[in-house]
Order: C-alpha cells, then sequence, then structure tokens
C-alpha cells in the first residue's frame, strides 16, 4: 500500500531553507495538521497527550526541586518552560483550527475569489507565536540534551531527569516528522534571542549578588574568563549550529516526502497504464 501524503512539499524548500529573504506561505494548517494523512482528530489529540505528559512532567519537576526561588535559572527549566508554552499553542491551534475555518468560511461567503484565495495563506498571532516558541523549543532542546552531561555536577537518571534532557528531544524530533511548519536557517535569530535572555539571567544574578554560578562550569567570581567565554558561544555560535541541525533534519524530511510522492506516482502511472491496455483489450 502507498504512503499519502496530506501535502505535497515544493520541490524548491530545500532552497529555500538558507534564503535570507525567503518568505514561506505558511497557512493555518501548517500548525494545526500533520504532514502525513493522519486524520486532524487524532492529531490533535496526541498534542494534546504531549502537552498533558509535559505538563505533568514540570509540575514534579518543581515539587522535587530543592531550589524553587532558583527554579528557572537553569536551563534545563527554562526549557522546559519553553516547550510546555509551545505544546500549548501547538495543541490550541489544532483544536481552535475547526472552529475558525467555520467562522472565516461565513465571512467570506459574499467576498470575491481574490480574498478567498488571500485568506488561506492568512495567519493570526498566535499562529506566529507558535512558529517562535516551535523553532526556540527545538534548537532549545537539542542544546539541553547536548550540554547535560559538561554542565551538570551529577548525571540523573531518574523520571524527570530522562524527561527533560532525552524525552524533551524525542518529543521535538516528533514534531518536526508530523508537524507542516516551514523552517529556514535564519530564524536562528529566535535561539539567540533566547539565549541572549537566559544570559542576562544569570549575569544579573551575578551583578547583584545573589548567585555567582548557576552551574560549576560557569562561574563568574572565581573562572570569569572561562564563565564569559562558554556565555558568548550560548548566545551566537551554539543557537546557530542548533539550528542547522534543525534544518538537516527539515531537508531529509522533504527528502523523504519527495522519494514517497515519485515512488506513489509512479505506481499510480503503472496503474493507469494497466487499467488502460485492459480497456483496449476488451
Amino acid at each position: 500500500m502507498s504512503v499519502l501524503l496530506a501535502n505535497k512539499a515544493p520541490s524548491n524548500d530545500l532552497k529555500r531553507i538558507f534564503q535570507c529573504s525567503q518568505r514561506y506561505q505558511a497557512s493555518p494548517q501548517c500548525f494545526s495538521h500533520s504532514s502525513w494523512s493522519i486524520p486532524h482528530a487524532a492529531f490533535a489529540c496526541s498534542r494534546l497527550l504531549l502537552f498533558t505528559y509535559w505538563s505533568v512532567v514540570l509540575v514534579l519537576s518543581l515539587i522535587q526541586s530543592e531550589e524553587r526561588p532558583f527554579f528557572f535559572t537553569y536551563l534545563s527549566h527554562l526549557h522546559q518552560l519553553v516547550v510546555w508554552l509551545y505544546l500549548l499553542a501547538a495543541t490550541m491551534c489544532s483544536f481552535l483550527h475547526r472552529r475558525r475555518e467555520k467562522t472565516k468560511f461565513h465571512e467570506l461567503a459574499v467576498t470575491d475569489d481574490i480574498d478567498i484565495n488571500r485568506r488561506k495563506f492568512y495567519l493570526s498571532w498566535y499562529h506566529w507565536l507558535t512558529w517562535v516558541l516551535y523553532i526556540v523549543s527545538f534548537d532549545s532542546a537539542l542544546l539541553v540534551s547536548a550540554m547535560y552531561p559538561f554542565f551538570s555536577d551529577e548525571v540523573l537518571f531518574d523520571f524527570c531527569s530522562i524527561s527533560i534532557h532525552i524525552i524533551n528531544l524525542v518529543i521535538m524530533m516528533l514534531e518536526l516528522i508530523f508537524n507542516r511548519i516551514p523552517v529556514n536557517f535564519w530564524h536562528f535569530i529566535y535561539t539567540c534571542a533566547f539565549s541572549l535572555l537566559y544570559a542576562i539571567i544569570i549575569a544579573a544574578l551575578h551583578f547583584t549578588g545573589t548567585r555567582s554560578s548557576v552551574y560549576a562550569v560557569i562561574d563568574y567570581e572565581n573562572s570569569p574568563l572561562k564563565a564569559w567565554m562558554i556565555t558568548a558561544i550560548m548566545l551566537v555560535p551554539a543557537p546557530a549550529f542548533s539550528h542547522l541541525c534543525m534544518c538537516v533534519f527539515y531537508a531529509v524530511k522533504l527528502r523523504c516526502f519527495a522519494c514517497i510522492r515519485s515512488h506513489n506516482e509512479e505506481e499510480e502511472s503503472k496503474t493507469g497504464e494497466s487499467r488502460s491496455s485492459s480497456e483496449s483489450a476488451i
């Protein structure tokens, strides 16, 4: 049985990934439907399950934390919050899509075809917010999972630690595979902004005398040069590299789409030829 896709990825999307001035024609369906032929209700429910699971992990992490006033000063926990916000926004996009489309269909019933065609690519503010959260969540998942063994004094393997540092990346990979949200390399500036926010937080803790070392490897008091070097790497090089990895995964996804679509077209062509020859023989 051939695999069907819910949408056809343009063949030139691979080039668009690295084009700075490229404007994607992303539609609301990119944020609410799956790339594959998965029923919309099933896809929305799967997102709801992921959101529920991540909410449980966030609450348990907060309960088990021994430093609750400094909970979000840790990169792992700040990343938890961003992923939670993304899953919340993505779940809302999926569940609100049908109701929103029915309302807009009534509003556009008397408009011309041009307005209706424009409406297909109209994004609301929460679509843009979901897009930004998606980029930051995926990139920070790569960074948190990669840096955890180097930043943590003790590598833990309990439920919350595994969820925050391993399952987080699995969740975001599943999102990349199954959603339709486009990816562009120059969107790494969103992750740079997130890194800048975190750098401001830990630097503010140091300059106010509250805490000079959230992590042992980032100690602004005892090892200032090393701490500032790591901070500088976290501002641009690390976000750029993590987003480059995301672009590579996205390119592989598009290539798989192209291969599957080509295979399906060949099968349909062979089926059509066989039917034509059978009808000719009759």
